[in-house]
Order: C-alpha cells, then sequence, then structure tokens
C-alpha cells in the first residue's frame, strides 16, 4: 500500500513539473514576436508607448503577493509599468498568451522583449525604474 501512494504521488509530482515546463517553455516561444492587438484600455496604453512592461496578477495569486508592491511602486513613477488583474482584463492576458500568475512581459519596438512566469531578472525591473 505504501509503494502505491509513493508511486501515486511521484507521479503527482511529474505531471505538475511537465506542467511548469510547458509554462515556461510557450512562455520562451513569445519572445521576440510581434505583440498582438491588446483590447481595452491597455491596448491603447501599449499601442501610444515606445515600450511597456506588463504585470499580470491575480487578485487571490498568493505568488504575486511580494512583487506586486513592487510592481505597484514603479507604475507610481513610470507610466510605462501597467497592472494587469486578470480577473479584470483577461483578454489581453489571453491575447498574449499568459496562463500563470504572475507573468512580466516586457514589450518594445512592436515586440515581445521578455517574457517571465514569476519573479523577473532584477535588470528587467531596473530598465524601468525612475
Amino acid at each position: 500500500m505504501v509503494k502505491v501512494i509513493a508511486l501515486v504521488l511521484l507521479g503527482l509530482l511529474g505531471v505538475v513539473l511537465l506542467m511548469q515546463l510547458g509554462v515556461r517553455l510557450r512562455a520562451r516561444g513569445f519572445r521576440g514576436k510581434p505583440v498582438p492587438k491588446l483590447p481595452g484600455e491597455i491596448g491603447r496604453k501599449v499601442a501610444d508607448l515606445d515600450g511597456a512592461l506588463l504585470y499580470f496578477f491575480g487578485p487571490n495569486c498568493a505568488a504575486c503577493r511580494p512583487l506586486t508592491p513592487r510592481i505597484r511602486e514603479l507604475a507610481d513613477t513610470n507610466p510605462a509599468v501597467l497592472l494587469v488583474d486578470v480577473s479584470r482584463d483577461l483578454a489581453v492576458a489571453q491575447a498574449l498568451g499568459v496562463m500563470a500568475t504572475p507573468t512580466v512581459v516586457e514589450v518594445g519596438a512592436g515586440r515581445v522583449q521578455g517574457y517571465y512566469v514569476g519573479m523577473p531578472p532584477q535588470a528587467v525591473l531596473e530598465r524601468f525604474r525612475r
């Protein structure tokens, strides 16, 4: 019985790891691609900016809690930093293929420059600090 439980748990761990890998590989595939037409107010803002940092979060996302205040601080001083609540702007998240929160997408020159699931590199955040 213990062996069966151990095998089931190992199998579940494998599934979770494969899902994580799939999300990260899909994110990597967006880098360098043209930014799709984004709907709504977020789309209008991105279209008016030379570059932007889009932070996708969920209001109930535990993994987002430590990053959200840092991104809000950047957004307070830099209009190119946009917070996207996926519960309200799901169409924007879908247009950029966001599958998990937190996700940070850096756009510039009409292309996706960076796509980070989880915590982005500090250098990315520093580029948007004013």
